[in-house]
């Protein structure tokens, strides 16, 4: 193998870890933005500090208290999505109950690691199955008020009987301002409307505003399966991947296609019907995250009303769905920047469930067709290869030669290249062309849900990983045969040492992503294997004629 390709090679291996690294680990936080909290005109306290302080959480100013309490009392609505609405305000939960929470994995690894550090005990249970349904809310989702959010106090709400298409509930502040909410249903299970109205008969200072607030985690990145604050501002989709990053105060600006909660496979999603201009977000001490929006109407003159109306959309991360329904909803299924690949993949993922009813076998028959799409390219590859091989000697001598002459060893290399027809980089073609199929099946299978509680042969869960660890070990295997088909001539200790661990590196990769990447990837490599072996009896090692 030539110095570039061993050099592309090795650039190709930093770059997948990189990748890796940085999607599971690095990404980084929207960067905190001040705001004036209230969104009202600063009164100065009596300190001396102007109120409203921009990006400063302050207690809670004194209010007067409402002539009533709530309890937490809670009214269902809902079927293909169940809701629960509390009495203090907002939504307490949103449930699919056509989807299972996500199975807890428990890999046999981390299982004895746990026995010997004393965090496990009793026997190995690689799956643990939640039993409830999924939900996407447990703080207080599309709650409302008047005046700063921070600092809104909590009243009873009263929620009138719903009559199975709709439910209504009001509540009137301590100033005086009337909130009537209608939560409706639609002909589309997972679409439904939901819209507030401001009504006030002494007049009011606003802002008026809608938002949420949940008790939300750290979390790693855009796979990481905990809740975390999302919304499409301006076209693109913001993610609060940190909450402490927003204690200061921290505005996403632009206009507002969505706001709401989101996990790994799942989003409940507020579309506003009015344009909106901001998203603002605000973590107090105790780790409570509070996210709005606000009507463009600052104040209400006395008998004058303003209304904010949305669609809201709870279900899983289709693609297909999310882009049929408009307004940024797809744009929660971060596919990266091989998303253009990614869908390819899934287009070709559907058909083949279609035919044989069960992912695990629709994913070795998405292998197959890939490896045959590239068999092209790789017979050419291994064509290349050999011939690089056969003029090693003579690229040797010219390196020996020209040793002290950069430019002229360059020349003459390129020389010897075009009269034997030689592509120096056409062993690496094949990698190349991988890559963003690599990259692609990897985003689209961590947040998209069609593998989601699907099972395979042994495994329970093809969205989780393999925690028997079969299939990764199996890929490693593969890939240590696949070295050995594969003399290392002309590498140098280092290189030789860092393509044998390689099977380890990959190995350890797999081990943590969905097993149904790791399904894929292990069939890959013993096609791999056979094509390989094909092509070494095939063309024999022959010196190529200069042209």
């Amino acid at each position: 193998m030539k110095d570039q390709d061993r050099r592309t090679l090795l650039a190709m291996i930093l770059a997948l870890a990189t990748y890796y690294v940085w999607s599971v680990f690095f990404i980084k936080p929207p960067e905190p933005a001040e705001i004036p909290v209230s969104g009202a005109p600063a009164v100065g306290t009596p300190d001396g500090t102007p109120a409203g302080t921009p990006g400063v959480l302050t207690a809670p100013a004194a209010q007067p208290a409402p002539d009533f309490s709530c309890t937490d009392a809670r009214t269902t609505f809902g079927s293909a999505v169940r809701f629960e609405l509390s009495d203090c305000g907002g939504i307490r939960k949103v449930e699919i109950p056509g989807y299972e929470a996500a199975i807890q994995v428990t890999p046999w690894w981390t299982w004895i690691w746990g026995r010997v550090t004393g965090t496990h005990s009793g026997g190995w249970a690689p799956y643990h199955s939640a039993g409830t349904a999924q939900n996407l809310a447990s703080g207080r989702f599309a709650e409302a008020g008047a005046g700063d959010p921070l600092l809104a106090s909590t009243g009873l709400w009263k929620i009138q009987p719903g009559t199975g298409e709709s439910v209504e509930a009001s509540y009137t502040t301590p100033n005086g301002v009337l909130i009537r909410r209608v939560l409706s249903a639609t002909a589309e299970p997972d679409i439904y409307d939901l819209s507030w109205r401001w009504e006030a008969p002494a007049g009011a200072q606003g802002p008026f505003w809608v938002g949420l607030q949940e008790e939300l985690v750290k979390t790693s990145g855009p796979y990481d399966p905990h809740l975390r604050l999302a919304a499409v501002v301006d076209d693109s989709l913001e993610q609060l991947h940190a909450p402490e990053d927003a204690a200061a105060g921290l505005v996403w600006d632009g206009p507002v296609s969505w706001i709401g909660l989101e996990d790994r496979y799942f989003v409940a999603a507020l579309q506003p019907q009015d344009v909106l201009t901001d998203v603002r977000i605000a973590t107090d001490a105790g780790g409570l995250t509070r996210a709005w929006v606000r009507a463009t109407k600052e104040s209400l003159t006395p008998g004058e009303s303003v209304e904010l109306r949305f669609r809201l959309y709870v279900g899983p991360k289709d693609v297909e769905r999310m882009a049929a329904l408009g307004g940024g909803l797809e744009k929660s299924a971060n596919l990266g920047i091989f998303g253009f690949f990614s869908k390819i993949l899934l287009f070709f993922l559907d058909l083949f469930y279609l035919g044989v009813k069960n992912w695990g076998i629709a994913i070795i028959c998405l292998t197959f067709f890939v490896r045959a799409s590239l068999y092209p390219i790789a017979s050419r590859a291994f064509k290349s290869a050999k011939a690089m091989q056969v003029i090693q000697p003579m690229m040797k001598e010219i390196q020996e030669k020209y040793a002290d002459d950069k430019e002229r060893l360059n020349a003459e290399l390129m020389k010897l290249f075009s009269e034997y027809k030689v592509n120096p980089f056409g062993g690496c073609l094949p990698m190349f062309v991988q890559m963003p199929v690599f990259f692609a099946l990897y985003s689209a299978l961590q947040v998209t849900p069609k593998l989601y509680h699907q099972p395979f042969w042994y495994i329970q869960d093809l969205s989780a990983p393999d925690p028997y660890g079969v299939f990764p070990a199996f890929m490693a295997v593969g890939m240590v045969v696949q070295q050995q088909l594969t003399p290392m001539t002309g590498m140098d200790p280092a290189q030789q040492r860092i393509m044998k661990f390689m099977p380890l590196m990959f190995a350890l990769f797999m081990f943590t992503v969905p097993s149904g990447l790791a399904v894929y990837y292990a069939i890959n490599t013993v096609l791999s294997i056979l094509q390989q072996w094909h092509n070494m009896r095939s063309y024999s090692l022959s010196a190529p004629k200069p042209a």
